[in-house]
């Protein structure tokens, strides 16, 4: 079996900024998909517990106010999210995104911040598997070119168009659509 037809955990958070010492989860989404098996979602809506700067709404559409209505405590998200990708891990699942080194970094920040049990703790011994879309299709394609002065070479919604994936900018930025696509992007480039 090749690791693009196994049983992956697309993963992607939107936050307060790009800051992984400060900034905090706004959303996340982890969904198991493939390896013959149901897709199964898990997204979360989280207070950070901070102002959300408006460059950071701008983004992702989400506002201070907003998330401290509908969203559940940071603690507590953050400790399930681990849960959840600790659980996939464990399962051998690959946890795939796009830049998902930034995602990985910032739920180890928060997990610390709240002085709750890292992802590699909660691993042990087991082994975390990521694929990030970024990284493989540099591989794929070490040489692309910027679309447009706007669009960068290796941004997500350049993977969707050269893999020719559907993009929705009404969903684009958000955690789960983001984690989605991406995984998309992955299977594509596992084709190849």
């Amino acid at each position: 079996m090749t690791w693009h037809l196994g049983r992956l955990a697309a993963f992607d958070t939107e936050t307060t900024g790009v800051d992984v010492e400060n900034d905090r989860i706004v959303t996340a989404a982890v969904y198991g998909l493939g390896g013959g098996q149901p897709v199964e979602p898990h997204d979360w809506f989280v207070d950070p517990g901070i102002e959300i700067p408006e460059a950071a709404t701008a983004v992702h559409g989400i506002t201070t106010d907003e998330a401290r209505m509908k969203g559940e405590p940071a603690k507590g998200a953050v400790d399930y999210i681990a849960d959840v990708l600790a659980g996939y891990a464990r399962a051998a699942a690959a946890v795939v995104g796009h830049n998902v080194v930034y995602d990985l970094t910032l739920l180890d920040r928060e997990l610390r911040r709240y002085g709750l049990p890292t992802l590699a703790a909660r691993l042990g011994l087991h082994p975390l598997h990521v694929i990030d879309t970024r990284v493989l299709d540099q591989h794929a394609a070490p040489y692309r070119r910027r679309p447009s002065k706007e669009q960068g070479a290796r941004q997500l919604i350049t993977l969707a168009q050269v893999y020719s994936l559907p993009w929705d900018d009404s969903e684009a930025h958000g955690a789960s659509y983001d984690a989605l696509i991406a995984a998309r992007v992955a299977h594509r480039i596992g084709t190849l």
